[in-house]
């Protein structure tokens, strides 16, 4: 079930961000806002990315 949320936008850029504060911080976002259903989450993460950090993940994923 889509879930509808508020709040502060999220964004991982890897050359400013430290992954494992960003994760954590993004588990957090995922509590305060009731996401709870793993695709939700996986698009919520995605939508996060930097395109910088995109770009990288989907090179690794599908070189």
């Amino acid at each position: 079930m889509a879930v509808a949320v508020a709040g502060p936008v999220l964004t991982f850029n890897p050359k400013q961000n430290e992954w494992t504060v960003f994760f954590k911080r993004l588990e957090q976002y995922f509590i305060a806002h009731g996401v709870t259903e793993e695709a939700d989450k996986r698009a919520h993460l995605l939508y996060s990315l930097s395109e910088e950090a995109y770009i990288l993940l989907e090179n690794l994923c599908m070189p």
